[in-house]
């Protein structure tokens, strides 16, 4: 699948790609329960610029040089401060986009080993918000995260913060 069209606009910034192992369904064969095959699947990351913008103040300035709607400025923000540009973005992102990839991959195993009707967990394609906006990950900020699943690749959007950083 090509990547989805929203991510190739000016909204987004390309900030990470790697490969991350995620667990398919368990099975129950005979009353023994046998873990989820382990894929292997390539993760896209972007970082969603107006939306980053309210956390970081280069990203603030990104969108206003790509004509993007500016958001006000949130009280919490990426820590530590962003001290580079718009052309470093991807490097000072890079971090926080496998965050997100690896968030992606412990929902998709979550889902599938939740999934008893064996029905389609995701569909190719469209986009899928994780709902786990307030919850503050181990490297201190929290991430709202929209992805799109395809077989191989898994495409994943994103801003952050830390709630308790005022930079």
């Amino acid at each position: 699948m090509p990547a989805p069209a929203a991510l190739s606009t000016q909204s987004y910034v390309h900030v990470w790609t790697g490969n991350l192992n995620v667990s398919g369904k368990p099975t129950n064969a005979g009353g023994m329960i046998t873990p989820g095959r382990i894929s292997n699947k390539r993760f896209l990351t972007y970082v969603e610029v107006s939306e980053q913008g309210a956390h970081d103040p280069v990203m603030r300035s990104l969108a206003q040089a790509r004509g993007l709607a500016v958001r006000p400025m949130h009280r919490g923000r990426v820590n530590p401060n962003n001290v580079g540009n718009a052309t470093t973005a991807h490097i000072y992102y890079a971090p926080h986009g496998q965050m997100a990839a690896s968030l992606v991959g412990a929902e998709m195993t979550r889902r599938w080993t939740n999934n008893t009707t064996n029905n389609t967990v995701f569909i190719q394609g469209q986009p899928w918000t994780l709902a786990i906006q307030a919850i503050v990950q181990n490297n201190g900020h929290c991430y709202e995260i929209t992805m799109w699943y395809d077989v191989s690749d898994i495409y994943v959007a994103f801003h952050c913060y830390d709630p308790q950083f005022r930079g």
